[in-house]
């Protein structure tokens, strides 16, 4: 069974309203990501670079990464 996946784009104007006074909780939430990452709960394998042959100045860099413990995510950037 596949899960729905939904996606949605946010703004920069969308992401500080949802971030606004919520600062002790995004230092908490970093700090476990730091916490993982150190405990060996990430991965960050290297970039993957789509070049244009046709257009040399132009690419497409893919960033995967993992972060496990309290997060269990993954995801490319």
């Amino acid at each position: 069974m596949r899960a729905t996946v939904t996606y949605s784009i946010l703004k920069g104007d969308d992401v500080a309203s949802l971030l606004r006074s919520r600062e002790p909780d995004l230092i908490r939430i970093v700090r476990k990501a730091y916490e993982a990452h150190a405990c060996g709960l990430s991965d960050l394998p290297y970039s993957t670079f789509l070049h244009f042959p046709d257009d040399p100045k132009n690419r497409i860099i893919a960033l995967p990464a993992y972060l496990g413990s309290y997060f269990q995510v993954a995801g490319v950037k």
